[in-house]
């Protein structure tokens, strides 16, 4: 007759080989990776967490855009693995949102940037009044970009090294013009009857 130690014994023995039989199916558990934005990326945003932008239209129209702050936060991309029993992969890419507060109904602006836009491309989307405005952060103030522009006047005041964004990267819809030392600079629809620009920044 097999004592009770013997008993525990063959069953811890037979605990383990069972452990390394349900691990034997491949799975090492879940990877989560995490992909942040570089600094070099992050300094084509120039805007503080409380600076006020002032734009003014064609009409003589004010906005007054009051900055509420920046957020982190992270975007989920799941890799099923091969074997369908173990849990998929997880990338984790970083995007921060700047918010504004705007005095004025007709001029409601919001910008994000993203370590992945989904298309695996670092990006700067402008919402403007509830239109995505796209740039690749590549493209800014890069003169070898269709999108880049030597300089522009706004206002009679003279910006340099600009690139625009524009409605589904098409140049003749609406355009947001955009320099990484002042940040949005002017906006205009397609047919240019409606143009806001930057009066101030501080």
């Amino acid at each position: 007759m097999m004592k009770l130690s013997t008993y525990l014994l063959l069953f811890f023995f037979i605990s383990i080989i069972s452990c390394r039989k349900d691990s034997s199916n491949g799975c090492g558990g879940s990877i989560k990776t995490y992909h942040q934005l570089s600094d070099f990326d992050k300094a084509k945003i120039p805007y503080k967490v409380n600076d006020t932008l002032v734009f003014i239209s064609k009409s003589n129209d004010t906005a007054i855009c009051i900055g509420q702050g920046k957020k982190q936060n992270f975007g989920v991309q799941s890799t099923p693995k091969v074997n369908g029993d173990c849990d998929p992969d997880f990338d984790y890419y970083e995007f921060y949102d700047y918010n504004f507060k705007s005095n004025n109904l007709k001029f409601n602006i919001a910008l994000s940037i993203y370590k992945n836009d989904g298309y695996g491309f670092e990006t700067v989307h402008f919402n403007f009044n509830e239109t995505d405005l796209p740039l690749y952060c590549t493209d800014i103030g890069n003169p070898e970009y269709s999108t880049y522009i030597d300089s522009i006047i706004v206002l009679g005041k003279w910006y340099r090294s600009v690139s625009y964004a524009a409605k589904y990267f098409n140049p003749k819809l609406d355009k947001l013009y955009y320099n990484k030392e002042f940040g949005i600079l002017k906006i205009q629809n397609s047919d240019s009857s409606e143009v806001w620009e930057l009066l101030n920044k501080k």
